[in-house]
């Protein structure tokens, strides 16, 4: 169906556009491609919001699924993509200010399409920080838990690798263990989630799966990909980068994405109590990034 193959060209055009920009990055000669991937990508972002609800009413499901995965041959995991305009939506900011830092950085790519003027060392971070885009914005698109897991995870490692790349070594090996904590705490909340719904698409999820136990892993992973103090450090490291916006940008929307699930899935009807956490971490995250700006602007003599 051609409903079907617009979807996928949307929705996995996006990360597949961002990881061919990071392969270039490293390589001064191609380096004046990345501006190029960065634009289709954008506009792909674009496109998706605007075309998705239509093909969604078209195809009448939530998910489209593009693969099986069967390990061991003993069942099938349909990896599979969303069909309504929020991944797009999300993208948006996310591509637009990857595609202004890069720019405003390097310039155009006609004006030094071999890449002469790029500070030494700076292609490896920067295929660093443009794949932890490309799977963030893959888990953005995601509409089953096992590509949600996938995307976060490599954006938590991509991350990682960007840190070593940058030469924080100690800040490396420090996202890297907060990167295994949080993946085994998603990859722990999306077992019992498929487990007892018998399914990983996260449209088939049902309101009782979502024990106080599960709800507190993907609150508790949701804040820390968001980025919210304390698990901010990493950022600063970065702050420099041109890409480092369009990042915490990317983890902001996959927490986003994170609560989402939940919020549909249960209708809302989240109990009181819950309501109260996600408001009280909301504040907490909005007054650290206050307090840490305010530092920022007035260092200690």
């Amino acid at each position: 169906m051609i409903e079907g193959r617009l979807t996928f060209a949307l929705t996995l055009g996006l990360p597949l556009l961002v990881g061919m920009a990071a392969l270039a990055a490293p390589f001064r000669w191609l380096r004046a491609t990345v501006s190029v991937f960065l634009l289709a990508a954008t506009v792909d972002a674009f496109a998706s919001v605007a075309i998705l609800p239509g093909v969604r009413r078209a195809l009448e499901a939530s998910e489209a699924p593009f693969a099986v995965w069967s390990p061991l041959g003993l069942y099938g995991v349909e990896l599979s993509v969303r069909t309504n305009a929020l991944g797009g939506f999300l993208a948006i900011p996310c591509m637009l200010a990857s595609l202004a830092g890069w720019v405003r950085a390097y310039g155009p790519p006609w004006q030094d399409p071999l890449g002469s003027h790029v500070p030494v060392g700076r292609g490896p971070t920067d295929m660093a920080l443009l794949a932890s885009l490309s799977a963030g914005v893959w888990a953005l698109m995601a509409g089953d838990l096992v590509s949600m897991v996938l995307g976060i995870g490599g954006f938590f490692v991509a991350t990682a690798l960007a840190l070593r790349f940058a030469g924080a070594s100690n800040a490396a090996r420090w996202r890297l263990v907060v990167t295994g904590a949080f993946s085994l705490c998603l990859m722990t909340c999306m077992l019992l989630l498929g487990k007892v719904n018998g399914s990983f698409a996260a449209s088939q999820l049902a309101s009782v799966s979502f024990s106080d136990a599960s709800l507190a892993g993907i609150v508790v992973v949701a804040y820390g990909v968001g980025n919210a103090v304390p698990f901010h450090g990493w950022a600063q490291a970065l702050a420099r980068q041109p890409l480092m916006p369009s990042v915490a940008a990317v983890g902001s929307a996959l927490s986003l994405a994170m609560v989402d699930v939940a919020f549909v899935t249960t209708g809302g009807e989240l109990a009181n109590a819950w309501r109260g956490v996600l408001t009280a971490l909301g504040i907490a995250a909005v007054a650290g990034a206050v307090l840490v700006a305010w530092g920022s602007s007035h260092p200690r003599s």
